[in-house]
């Protein structure tokens, strides 16, 4: 028996003889494995050529990042400093970097109404041997490293390939937005991060009373470092609070990090370009092997023409 809306035997033999490249028309059940088929081949495809390629190029904008954060370290050194000031010149500084930490830091700053007007001049303690970690860059190496991790893990299998990009997906974000987003940067402007006071403490000589606190944050866009000098005052009924009398700032460039952060969001662009063609196949493959496929009703209602659809079902 010839389903309903399909020709007969007869009929394709005759447009057959009228029409030589004529095709027959293929069955509900052949048009949806051939669907499998090529989403089957289409995935293999993309698992073999196309994720191999985009990891390799995502690790090569993760090696270029670690190289360009040694190269920013190595702009600075001990004879060749780091240099800035304020817009007014009341804060100066000098300072050199390693890979993860400050290794050498001078300060000057002088406000009118503070130390009887006198310059406070300060350098980091401990002198050739001084180190303080940066959590930042020390934020931005393990997470790129973290991320060079996840590429090394096996990607030959659709979900292998999706915890690859999961992981990408979370450490280089957490990478950029250490420095996208200071851990200083508050609603109402500026205020000294966490670090701030354990660098003040690591400052010879100490800063004099009301008490000040320096500290050094990395941004991003342009990439600079920038110094601050808070200037605090006791506040409230127990005078338990701080507020700043005030505030000055001053930043040093480092052109070598833009260009690591602008391979960070590239690399962040192809993850999500890969993992949203991924997912794309894996819902299509789903749909069209699953029971409740469109054309697994479609064959059903052809196998049983009586039988109600997905909406008289659900309804009855």
């Amino acid at each position: 028996m010839v389903p309903p809306g399909f020709a007969t035997p007869e009929e394709v033999a005759r447009r057959r003889q009228l029409h030589p490249f004529f095709v027959e028309p293929a069955t509900p059940e052949a048009e949806r494995q051939l669907e499998i088929a090529s989403l089957r081949a289409e995935l293999a495809w993309i698992l073999s050529t196309e994720c191999p390629a985009v990891f390799a190029r995502i690790a090569a904008l993760l090696e270029g990042c670690l190289a360009q954060l040694q190269d920013a370290s190595a702009t600075s050194n001990r004879n060749e400093p780091l240099r800035g000031e304020s817009q007014d010149g009341a804060l100066r500084f000098a300072l050199t970097l390693g890979p993860r930490d400050l290794q050498a830091l001078q300060v000057q700053l002088s406000l009118a109404k503070w130390n009887r007007g006198q310059p406070w001049k300060a350098s980091l303690a401990g002198g050739r041997r001084a180190s303080l970690v940066l959590p930042q860059l020390l934020t931005l190496h393990n997470k790129l490293g973290q991320a060079m991790a996840a590429l090394s893990d096996g990607h030959a299998t659709l979900p292998a390939a999706q915890a690859v990009l999961d992981q990408l997906l979370l450490q280089i974000p957490d990478a950029l937005g250490s420095v996208v987003k200071p851990p200083n940067q508050g609603q109402g402007g500026l205020q000294p991060s966490a670090r701030a006071k354990l660098l003040t403490e690591q400052m010879s000589p100490e800063p004099p009373a009301p008490e000040l606190l320096i500290d050094l944050t990395l941004w991003a866009s342009p990439a600079r470092l920038l110094l601050s000098a808070y200037l605090l005052r006791a506040e409230g009924a127990a005078a338990e609070e701080l507020a700043a009398l005030e505030t000055r700032h001053a930043s040093v460039p480092l052109p070598a990090l833009d260009r690591t952060f602008e391979q960070l969001e590239r690399a962040v662009e192809l993850c999500r370009g890969l993992r949203a063609k991924l997912q794309t196949l894996q819902e299509m493959s789903e749909l069209e092997m699953g029971e409740m496929g469109p054309h697994a009703l479609r064959a059903k209602e052809d196998r049983d023409p009586a039988a109600p659809g997905p909406e008289l079902a659900q309804s009855g």
